[in-house]
């Protein structure tokens, strides 16, 4: 009885240990975006937006994302973020509610950009909201699968 008692309690320390390595292994939210801009060559097309600036489209409220990184296009639909939170549905929401803005204005000032932001990557998965808007989109979803895959 006591080995058995032991087995089990070595094993839920050797998986506490690796759920800890994983979580300081993290890569921040800004290298992440740059590593998708970057992959994507979408250096020409957006910069990166400042905190106020995420924070003011996409009307977060404080403690929804604990880490993001937001890449925009002055004239163009292409858009690259990365967010981290500890509430997934709430931040996608939020982007969603976003990027249903990004389509209404597209429609006026630049309608060829639509049908990017329509079929655009928008997915999360283990904390993590991922959302990629461009030209290549079978590269942003092979993008995005990767990200989400290292998690």
């Amino acid at each position: 009885m006591l080995k058995k008692f032991v087995s089990s309690l070595l094993a839920v320390l050797m998986l506490a240990g690796c759920a800890g390595g994983q979580a300081a292994e993290r890569k921040p939210a800004a290298e992440v975006a740059a590593r998708i801009v970057k992959d994507l060559k979408l250096e020409e097309t957006v910069s990166e937006a400042s905190s106020r600036v995420v924070n003011g489209l996409l009307f977060f409220d404080e403690g929804d994302i604990t880490d993001g990184s937001l890449y925009l296009s002055q004239n163009k639909g292409d858009t690259v973020a990365v967010f981290y939170t500890e509430d997934t549905e709430k931040v996608m929401a939020k982007t969603e509610e976003y990027l249903r803005t990004l389509k209404a204005q597209l429609e006026t000032y630049a309608p060829s950009e639509v049908f990017k932001v329509d079929n655009g990557v928008v997915t999360s998965g283990d904390g993590i909201v991922l959302v990629i808007i461009c030209d290549d989109l079978q590269s942003a979803k092979e993008e995005a699968e990767t990200i989400l895959n290292e998690r």
